[in-house]
């Protein structure tokens, strides 16, 4: 918490299986076949998070950032 900031935990949009342990792309490859699932904005109403990219719209508790409900855009 140097300034004032502490990591929860990270959201992706991105499959599971196309990341390593540090949440990267694990295949630099798939870069490109993954640019509509990649997040564009994020915004926050009371104790949800709202994720939002080309392809889906992803809600999240704030609390343990699991998952609420996901609206598929494509």
């Amino acid at each position: 918490t140097t300034n004032g900031f502490t990591l929860k935990g990270n959201v992706t949009q991105l499959s599971p299986t196309l990341l390593n342990s540090q949440g990267q792309l694990a295949d630099p490859n798939n870069y490109w076949q993954t640019q509509n699932d990649w997040i564009n904005r994020s915004l926050y109403i009371g104790n949800t998070l709202y994720t939002i990219s080309n392809s889906q719209i992803k809600l999240s508790n704030l609390d343990n950032l699991s998952t609420i409900a996901i609206v598929n855009l494509q």
